[in-house]
């Protein structure tokens, strides 16, 4: 807990300078581009029209819970892309960033937090045009929507935990960024992102809601479209913080250990 309660330090006494770098980062993403920054809106948009086109019209018709499909879709996608893009992208941020700790002197702790913040960025975009879609199909605002708040701060701290493991491992194995990447890709078919979990038998479901992203993506759907409380389903709650306690004091402990190397393993 000690290495957990450091590292939440460095980056509250940072946070002005962690800022300043992810609006950097974001920025650089699209900088290059004949379009600029209008990309940060066209390419998130492009991916919600193209998922929308293959599992509403080749896979999926009508409704899913009640709900239009492109809204059951979207409102659930919303949350597992903000995780998968930031987990990714963070994992690779200690090698991609190597100038910053060699040249700038910064914390290392920041590092994976930047791409966080920056994938973020985007997340708030994406979401906005989920709520647009939301709202185009008759469903009004809802309080319950400020629940939206609670999940994105309990998806930072999963990434964070998993990030802090995996940013400080793949220098020395760079075969974890591929299996990160198959782990994903997995986990988006094992999560009800365009399925629901009652088309399996009640005595299976509970091995589904050990996914931590289970409870992501429903926690999106519980704040847009089922407007229920956060707490409503206790042990997808429970399950999801427990595996985030775990990775944050595991990821805590070993990029505690392993940071002192990073100047000279990323070389």
């Amino acid at each position: 807990m000690k290495s957990i309660t450091n590292l939440m330090m460095e980056l509250k006494n940072n946070w002005t300078l962690l800022l300043h770098l992810a609006l950097r980062d974001f920025k650089i993403k699209y900088a290059r581009n004949y379009f600029g920054l209008a990309w940060a809106v066209l390419e998130p948009l492009a991916l919600l029209v193209i998922m929308l086109i293959v599992f509403t019209f080749l896979r999926h018709r009508g409704e899913r819970d009640n709900y239009p499909f492109a809204v059951y879709l979207l409102s659930g996608m919303v949350g597992f892309d903000f995780v998968s893009k930031s987990l990714q992208q963070a994992t690779q941020s200690i090698r991609g960033y190597s100038y910053l700790i060699k040249l700038l002197h910064i914390p290392t702790t920041l590092i994976p937090s930047i791409t966080i913040m920056s994938s973020f960025f985007t997340h708030i975009i994406v979401l906005c045009i989920t709520i647009f879609i939301i709202l185009l199909h008759g469903f009004g605002f809802s309080w319950y929507w400020l629940q939206l708040l609670y999940f994105m701060f309990a998806s930072w701290l999963f990434i964070t935990g998993v990030t802090w493991l995996t940013s400080s491992v793949v220098i020395f194995l760079h075969d974890l960024q591929y299996i990160i990447g198959i782990l994903m890709r997995g986990l988006f078919f094992l999560t009800p992102i365009f399925w629901d979990l009652s088309m399996f038998p009640e005595k299976y479901q509970v091995y589904f809601k050990l996914n931590p992203l289970f409870y992501i993506v429903e926690g999106y759907r519980m704040s847009l479209l089922y407007h229920k409380p956060f707490w409503s389903d206790g042990f997808a709650m429970i399950s999801f913080w427990t595996s985030t306690l775990f990775f944050l004091i595991v990821g805590a402990f070993v990029f505690k250990k392993l940071s002192p190397n990073f100047a000279d393993a990323t070389h």
